[in-house]
Order: structure tokens, then C-alpha cells, then sequence
């Protein structure tokens, strides 16, 4: 609610109740509270992650048992997963809003090269920060022990934090300041955790566990709308999903780069021909103020 601020479309007239985010729905109280609404409505932004826990936990995060009228959710492959088991389409696509009333819309100086903002869990993301490092650069995380890997180089990426659980609008105004954010839209995950997945039930169904042997599931980050609205060009890591094409399109809006070896490459190269990324930085500013807002998203639902 801090950076939505959804209470300004409270109607006290309407007999409908909107839940965001899974911190709503962890404890079976919220059933006996909101009961009484005609129509109830979920956002989960956080799918498919919740599914690798343990079976109570998945339940949670699909809602089974039908509580809610309408579910929308971040992860494309879920929703077509459940509308098609339960032959219906309760479950809908949702990009991540952004608060259109948080918008800057004064250009800031780019005093950055590039910016990764999120945790360790993954040779990936250390290799994605010690290539940064080589560049002016912000390195933005909540710290260590939300960090999945415990060697001496998470101990030595652990060094090169420049911002530990900032607040969210200090994080908008770095990245209006730096001209690249680097993206990987993928989760990890370790053996028990693909072991929970494969005891669900039809879970090869769901497109997102088609991987599973390589241990990733694809997510879509809250990143590539922050980055796009606070005009920060987005340098996506192409993986055999590539989620963020049901919001975004490549050479429009964002770039790809295929792997942590060619990244100082692909970062060069945009850096000697910066002023040719304008018009992508524009266009993806432009989808998010025309399309994925918070605004837009209420009005949608309203519709529905």
C-alpha cells in the first residue's frame, strides 16, 4: 500500500475486497474476514516462486479451494496452468504496477554505467556484480543473509554492497541515474525445492517447471517497470523463457545478453553508442505511463 496507494480507489459503496501480495493471505483468517464481499479479487506477483515450498504453501499460493473470484498474477505459465485444470479462467496475466503518482518526470544526470539491484543466489547474479564493479556502479541488496550461497566469493560479492535495503524511492532516484539495469528474470533452486515441485499435482503442465532438471523456474521482476518508468535502459539475460516479452519487446524496449562472460562486451557497446538507446528508453517509459500503472490496473479490474 506504501507505493501503491490503492486506499485512493476505495469505494465505500462497493461490496468488493482486493488483496495484493502474499503477506494478505499467509494465515486463513483473511477467509473469515473478507467472507461477507460479493466479489473478491488476489494479486500474487510472487508466483511461481511460492510453489517450490512445501504443499500447504503452494495451496496457499493458488488458492484452490476457489476463495477468490478473480486471481492476477505475474507468471503467465501459472495462470494458463490452473484456468486450464479448472477449465475456467479465474486466474489472469498482471504486470507489476507502478504508482503513477511516484513518476519523476525531470531527466536526472546519468552519473552511473549500471546497476543490479536483488540477492546472491547464483553464480549468475556474483558474476553479474563483479562484472559491474568494473564500472561506476550501485550494488543493491538486502544483504547477505537473504543470500542462498555461503562461500568466499558470496563473501567477496558481500563487499561490494553499495546499498543494503534502501528505501524504494532512493532506489528509483539511482536508477534514474545510471543508464543500465541488468536483469535476470529467473529463480533458482536447489534439489528439495524441485522435490516439492514435482509432488504437485500435473506439475509438468505448468510451462514454468519445464526446466526443472537445470533448476530454474522463470519469474517475472518487479525490475523491468521500475527500470523502464525511472528510464533506465534494461539489459535483460535471455533464458528459454523470456517472460518479460508478454510486457516488453526486445529491440523496442530492452536489450538482451546472453551470458555473464560477453556482459562487459554488450555493456561497451551500449556505452559507445549511448545516444542511439534514447528512443528505446522513451518507448519502454512510454508502455509503462500508457498501459502499467496502478490506475490502469484498478480500472482494469473494475472492468472485469
Amino acid at each position: 500500500e506504501r507505493h501503491y496507494n490503492y486506499s485512493r480507489f476505495t469505494d465505500k459503496e462497493s461490496n468488493t475486497v482486493f488483496l495484493h501480495g502474499m503477506g494478505c493471505i499467509e494465515k486463513p483468517q483473511y477467509k473469515i474476514d473478507f467472507d461477507n464481499y460479493d466479489k473478491k479479487i488476489y494479486f500474487n506477483y510472487e508466483q511461481p516462486c511460492a510453489w517450490y515450498g512445501d504443499e500447504s504453501f503452494a495451496r496457499i499460493s493458488a488458492d484452490v479451494d476457489k476463495f477468490f473470484d478473480k486471481i492476477y498474477t505475474a507468471c503467465p505459465y501459472t495462470a494458463k496452468w490452473i484456468n486450464d485444470i479448472e477449465k475456467e479462467n479465474r486466474f489472469e496475466i498482471a504486470c507489476h504496477p507502478f504508482n503513477e503518482k511516484e513518476i519523476v518526470s525531470e531527466e536526472e544526470v546519468k552519473e552511473y554505467v549500471a546497476i543490479y539491484w536483488g540477492n546472491i543466489h547464483n553464480r549468475i547474479h556474483q558474476q553479474i556484480v563483479n562484472t559491474i564493479s568494473n564500472y561506476k556502479y550501485n550494488f543493491l541488496t538486502l544483504g547477505p543473509n537473504y543470500w542462498n550461497l555461503r562461500n568466499n566469493v558470496s563473501r567477496q560479492t558481500n563487499s561490494l554492497i553499495t546499498g543494503n535495503n534502501i528505501p524504494r524511492q532512493k532506489m528509483w532516484s539511482l536508477i534514474r541515474k545510471t543508464k543500465i539495469n541488468i536483469i535476470v528474470n529467473l529463480l533458482f533452486l536447489n534439489p528439495k525445492q524441485i522435490d516439492n515441485i514435482k509432488k504437485l499435482d500435473n506439475w509438468e503442465r505448468n510451462e514454468a517447471f519445464s526446466h526443472l532438471e537445470l533448476g530454474i523456474i522463470p519469474q517475472q521482476k518487479t525490475r523491468a517497470i521500475e527500470s523502464a518508468i525511472n528510464k533506465c535502459l534494461m539489459l535483460v539475460r535471455r533464458d528459454p523463457w523470456n517472460v518479460i516479452e508478454h510486457w516488453f519487446e526486445p529491440d523496442v524496449d530492452f536489450i538482451y545478453y546472453d551470458d555473464e562472460e560477453g556482459l562487459s562486451h554488450k555493456i561497451n557497446h551500449i556505452l559507445l553508442n549511448w545516444d542511439s538507446y534514447n528512443d528505446m528508453i522513451e518507448h519502454a517509459f512510454q508502455k509503462v505511463v500508457n498501459n502499467y500503472t496502478t490506475k490502469q490496473l484498478i480500472h482494469r479490474m473494475q472492468k472485469n
